[in-house]
């Protein structure tokens, strides 16, 4: 019986490493669950002339996926800037 258990372990453990990857982010809009509004709210914000968007949170929420998926359905220019602890919104504007 433990056999089985342990079979069946390692099978879910398998898929769920295929489907829950917090440390690569995603590039297909089908996988990124749950953001309709916030991909809606920066399709909006994307339409308007001379608009910046900034996207910024703690890690592991999804911010590089959400940029990503937003660069590949769209047209606009984007700009990739890996913060650290050490960073101020003047070093990070600065730099980009």
């Amino acid at each position: 019986m433990t056999l089985f258990k342990d079979d069946i372990k390692i099978k879910i453990q398998n898929k769920l490493s295929t489907v829950f990857t917090p440390s690569s982010p995603i590039n297909d809009k089908q996988l990124l669950q749950g953001r309709e509004s916030i991909l809606t709210d920066i399709n909006r914000a994307i339409q308007r002339k001379g608009c910046s968007i900034i996207v910024y949170g703690e890690r592991g929420v999804g911010k590089t996926s959400l940029a990503k998926v937003i660069k590949n359905s769209s047209q606009i220019k984007t700009v990739y800037y890996s913060t650290s602890n050490s960073d101020t919104f003047e070093n990070i504007i600065g730099s980009i």
